[in-house]
């Protein structure tokens, strides 16, 4: 039921407009809900909470690193290059940064530079055998040979700093970003970190013991994004671009690249990119345009390989253009086939544009071409809104695209109406 009601949050204004009722804070309303129905002490989910160097979290427990075996996983970004550490006690910290800007962790260095995106690490200790590993996203292990006589033995420990006996003064507060943690002693996990918020604060909550950790320090934990947040407003019937606006979707062009797209021809008496991949040298292309004789250019080479005529009764609805294979189709019609083609290297495929193999080539963009759907290789892109702006959201990878120009702007088309028959017969 959570979902659906997620559902008329996402949708409220469309169905006051519609209804002429007013739905009161119906955000608030789905938290309270939420947090009563789980039984859970926050209000919502993070992606992360980022710590600015004065704030940490008493995990309060104390660990006997010479004699138990313990595994800790967190998912973290570190801000800055230096001796800082997100997790340790009494001088030494199990997750940091070392001067020279290297992922390390009790005796271990990685080779593993820091950089600013997320990574996944494991410090795992092994007191029968004397060691101790550390690993960096799916690196090999790291091993310290010797922990006998490495610490802490017995002190607490704190997250995004370090922590001593009997909960002492935290130091070497650590810059950073945690998504999780999860520290699990012998056979038993003793903690399980996510970051939440709770009337405007960020704490760790512990999945656990199903209670709140918040900050031991000054300041307050800087709160992500919320995780269960709509990457967008709505769905619109298309999207068009304008002012020279483009996408990079990533997708390397290829002949043998099946794709099927709905759009409306903008009538323009100029070259226009529908979209387009080229090599630099610009003689292999895989590209759809709009000619100046108003026909759809299809090209592997400068020759024209395929050109595709339309009537004007064609160009007057909105058409879909399929590839199958080598064959082209044009509203269920074969129109052409394709030669084979060696490319050695293309560029990504650009909505409304080419790009050769490291920018996009200017000139001839797509503006004013209204596109309704794209699928080619995995992607499965539907046009979307968030605010003012439209994106094409990729259904298979849940992600947005959006205009890479400095200039211009990728215009949406109006909302698509919203089915509330889907909330009617979800709760029934």
């Amino acid at each position: 039921m959570v979902e659906y009601l997620t559902l008329f949050d996402t949708h409220a204004e469309y169905l006051e407009s519609k209804s002429g009722l007013t739905l009161p804070n119906v955000s608030s309303c789905l938290d309270d809900y939420k947090a009563h129905f789980n039984g859970l002490p926050y209000d919502y989910e993070v992606e992360y909470l980022k710590s600015n160097g004065t704030q940490y979290v008493d995990t309060e427990i104390d660990f006997y690193y010479r004699t138990q075996e313990i595994e800790i996983s967190i998912e973290a970004q570190f801000d800055s290059a230096s001796t800082r550490q997100l997790f340790g006690a009494n001088g030494y910290g199990f997750f940091g940064v070392n001067a020279n800007g290297k992922f390390e962790g009790v005796g271990i260095t990685t080779t593993i530079a820091r950089d600013d995106e997320f990574h996944s690490l494991i410090h795992r200790t092994n007191p029968s055998l004397n060691k101790a590993y550390l690993t960096v996203d799916s690196s090999p292990y790291s091993v310290n040979s010797s922990i006998n006589g490495a610490n802490p033995s017995g002190y607490r420990c704190f997250l995004f700093a370090i922590g001593g006996r009997d909960n002492a003064e935290a130091s070497f507060f650590c810059n950073a970003s945690l998504k999780m943690c999860s520290i699990t002693i012998g056979d038993e996990k003793v903690r399980d970190y996510i970051p939440v918020v709770k009337d405007g604060v960020g704490y760790m909550y512990d999945k656990v013991s199903r209670q709140l950790f918040g900050n031991s320090g000054s300041g307050a934990f800087i709160i992500g994004p919320r995780k269960d947040e709509p990457l967008f407003d709505a769905e619109v019937e298309w999207i068009k671009s304008s002012g020279n606006a483009y996408m990079n979707l990533g997708v390397i062009g290829n002949t043998e690249l099946n794709y099927e797209i709905k759009f409306q021809h903008s009538k323009s008496t100029e070259y226009r990119y529908i979209f387009g991949s080229q090599e630099a040298d610009r003689v292999r292309r895989f590209s759809l345009m709009e000619a100046k004789n108003n026909n759809f250019l299809y090209g592997n080479n400068n020759t024209q390989e395929i050109n595709l005529s339309v009537t004007a009764a064609e160009k007057d609805s909105p058409m879909i253009i399929k590839k199958s294979g080598r064959d082209v189709y044009i509203n269920g019609s074969k129109k052409g086939t394709f030669n084979a083609s060696t490319y050695t290297t293309p560029g990504p495929i650009c909505m409304f544009g080419t790009w050769e193999i490291n920018a996009v080539r200017n000139g001839n963009f797509g503006n004013q071409i209204q596109v309704y759907y794209f699928k080619i290789g995995d992607l499965d892109l539907i046009p979307v809104r968030k605010g003012t702006e439209g994106y094409f959201y990729d259904k298979t990878s849940n992600r947005l695209f959006g205009n890479l120009n400095s200039v211009g702007n990728i215009v949406p088309g109006p909302d698509k109406p919203f089915d509330y028959r889907t909330i009617y017969y979800g709760i029934i």
